[in-house]
């Protein structure tokens, strides 16, 4: 599949039991949007929207029939709307990143002036259990907290753009170390929740590279709560396993790959743009591959220089089984851009998407499959 925009094509092709099993989680629409162009804004049409090599003739006929590609998660409630024109700027990705790289690399470094996070130990609050200490990272207790246990893990490289596999691995471990601590400290709290803020596009306060590790106590935090629900009751109504069925469904369309039992999708119903999920059944070292190679193919060919990062962690010392570890990962946009990526749609109505999914996974599975 070549572009979102030929998803219900795709799925005209699929075998009777493929496309049961992909309407059993999703519907999808295909509608064309129209308006008219005065002839006194043409040539800017062409300044925003033409592509390279295109007259302003042709830019005008793509601009006046827009089709949209609305996708609906009839289980989870999530939706996305999907533009061809928004998909198809040409001005989204790398081509403009270069420019961008070298200014916010250059003001990531100035940041580095009273940095707390680059002297954690003395600048830093630590836990009543004390700090975790990996190689790459180290834990600081949130001096503001989301939960009762919520930890910063704070990187020892300051640009947070600039990490390997060996620290990435590093972050990661330190954070779920921090989880089990809580746990033995108090044995009430026991859903981990690791979260990676990207600079402040993303929610971050301080530009020095930190996550965030939290164990919630009474239930897992609303939105991982809502999802175990959902794959219990597929389960129930279906007698499916509902991960196992997401992710077939995606592979029949061209947008998830298993590798060493981790499955990975680029999901049709993002809450923003680029949003891709892995899932596996344990925290492995080949999990931690995976999502390192998705985050450094974003960074590295995609331009993407802020993100989300969230993993989802089964209750520690029970044998749950319900929900496997969930990490989801998604761009959020032009870090230089005044405008949010989040409005009133995305708060309130459905999510609008400017990327192309299939070209977002094209990129990211070669990443993936390298060995």
């Amino acid at each position: 599949m070549e572009s979102i925009t030929g998803l219900i094509d795709e799925l005209e092709n699929l075998p009777a039991q493929g496309r049961n099993l992909f309407d059993s989680i999703f519907r999808i629409w295909r509608y064309t949007g129209h308006l008219k162009v005065p002839p006194s804004f043409r040539s800017k049409i062409r300044e925003y929207y033409g592509e390279r090599g295109e007259d302003e003739c042709r830019a005008i006929e793509r601009i006046k029939m827009q089709t949209i590609v609305n996708t609906f998660n009839i289980w989870t409630g999530e939706a996305a709307l999907f533009n061809q024109l928004r998909a198809g700027r040409p001005r989204q990705n790398r081509e403009q990143s270069v420019g961008t790289r070298e200014r916010l690399f250059s003001r990531i470094e100035q940041a580095k002036r009273g940095c707390d996070f680059c002297d954690p130990v003395a600048h830093t609050p630590e836990d009543v259990f004390g700090r975790i200490k990996g190689k790459h990272c180290i834990t600081a207790s949130n001096i503001a907290k989301y939960d009762a246990y919520n930890a910063v893990v704070i990187f020892n490289r300051h640009n947070p753009l600039e990490f390997d596999r060996k620290e990435f691995f590093d972050y990661v471990d330190v954070g779920l170390e921090w989880c089990r601590k809580v746990h033995e400290h108090d044995q009430d709290f026991k859903y981990p929740f690791f979260t990676w803020n990207c600079l402040e596009k993303a929610g971050a306060s301080q530009i020095h590279g930190h996550a965030q590790v939290l164990v919630a106590r009474k239930m897992p935090y609303a939105k991982v709560l809502a999802l175990s629900e959902v794959s219990q009751r597929y389960k129930r109504e279906t007698k499916m396993r509902y991960f196992d069925v997401l992710y077939k469904v995606h592979e029949s369309v061209g947008l998830a790959v298993m590798r060493k039992q981790i499955k990975v999708l680029m999901y049709l119903t993002p809450i923003k743009e680029k949003e891709m999920m892995i899932v596996s059944s344990s925290m492995s070292a080949d999990l931690k591959s995976t999502m390192f190679k998705v985050l450094r193919s974003y960074i590295d060919e995609l331009g993407v220089m802020s993100f989300n990062l969230s993993i989802a962690i089964p209750p520690i010392g029970t044998e749950d089984g319900e929900l496997p570890i969930i990490a989801r990962i998604v761009d959020r946009g032009d870090v230089f851009s005044l405008s949010s990526d989040f409005g009133g749609m995305e708060l309130y109505g459905t999510s609008v998407l400017a990327s192309d999914p299939c070209s977002t996974f094209r990129v990211a599975r070669r990443s993936i499959e390298m060995t």
